[in-house]
């Protein structure tokens, strides 16, 4: 298997099948990986996205949602939960409008959620 650089970012596109499948037996061995989606591929949209931070959000804030929060037994639950997400820093835009954290600690305001949005 090829040796990879935490500064480089990975892409699969640059793996053979083989590696991928190391590497999802390595990240499965970890106990402290949760895991990692890919909200939307601009290129396999059929529309251009005007405001694609303000959707990025949106699209974050589904897989929250409809896929995490559904995980949590949320009556057994007394604390607060901290989510830390990181994602590329492509993301970034100036003004709270198109803020990750801001955006998703508004919309689950109701919840004991707190997010921490890291920018790598």
């Amino acid at each position: 298997m090829k040796k990879y650089t935490v500064e480089k970012e990975i892409k699969s596109y640059n793996m053979s099948d083989n590696d991928k499948i190391n590497v999802f037996n390595k990240i499965q061995d970890i106990d402290t990986f949760y895991g990692t989606v890919k909200v939307f591929d601009k290129n396999q949209m059929r529309k251009d996205v005007v405001e694609s931070n303000i959707f990025f959000n949106y699209a974050i804030k589904l897989v929250f949602k409809d896929c995490i929060i559904p995980l949590l037994n949320l009556n057994q639950i007394n604390e607060n939960i901290e989510f830390i997400i990181s994602i590329d820093n492509r993301n970034i835009r100036v003004g709270d409008l198109n803020n990750l954290e801001t955006y998703l600690k508004t919309e689950f305001c109701l919840n004991n959620f707190d997010f921490k949005v890291t920018y790598l």
